[in-house]
């Protein structure tokens, strides 16, 4: 799956990203408290990304951002399939949408 960029730096920059909210939601106390030590700083080392890693993978947490981003793409068509205007800027704002999903940041 592309992600665009490496997670280090959404770590290292202290981003609340989707990951981040759900990994820190599910952790246990001791996870948060690790977490903590270095989320949200620069010189977060490659074993700290690593563990951040582990806890996406031990709490599964990948397919729940998936299923968010594909409920909120689909919502989000839905809403524009239903704006009055013409056809020709819903299948531009539809190709808009495409576009933010796919692209590479």
């Amino acid at each position: 799956k592309i992600t665009g960029k490496p997670v280090d730096g959404d770590i290292k920059a202290g981003k609340q990203t989707l990951y981040y909210f759900y990994v820190y939601r599910r952790a246990k106390p001791d996870e948060k408290q690790k977490l903590k030590k270095f989320f949200g700083k620069p010189e977060a080392t490659a074993s700290d990304i690593n563990y951040f890693r582990e806890l996406i993978t031990k709490y599964q947490i990948s397919p729940q951002v998936d299923t968010l981003s594909q409920n909120l793409e689909t919502e989000s068509q839905d809403l524009i399939k239903n704006l009055p205007v013409t056809n020709s800027y819903q299948t531009k704002l539809l190709n808009l949408l495409k576009y933010l999903k796919t692209r590479n940041k």
